[in-house]
């Protein structure tokens, strides 16, 4: 869990990270979208899903970006995650 999105960049480069899970309200000056966009162009086979407790457009996310509504619990993660991952071929 990283705290920022500086924090985050880093990490990708330190870890095996499969599964990126970014809230959308990062607060100022930091754009969830631009970060997930990002990471596809660095890890092209990480799963994304961005979590908001606003519903959005699928037309409003970056390609294969899930989206999940908060509140959601952790099991429910983990099956969008296998979802996810047999959906879509990269």
């Amino acid at each position: 869990m990283c705290p920022s999105i500086k924090e985050a960049t880093a990490a990708l480069d330190q870890q095996t990270i499969n599964l990126i899970v970014s809230d959308f309200d990062l607060g100022p000056g930091q754009s969830c979208l631009d970060f997930l966009e990002a990471v596809h162009s660095r890890l092209p086979t990480a799963q994304r899903i961005l979590i908001s407790g606003e519903s959005m457009s699928p037309d409003a996310l970056p390609s294969q970006v899930a989206f999940m509504e908060k509140p959601a619990s952790h099991r429910a993660f983990a099956l969008l995650a296998q979802i996810r991952s047999s959906q879509f071929e990269y």
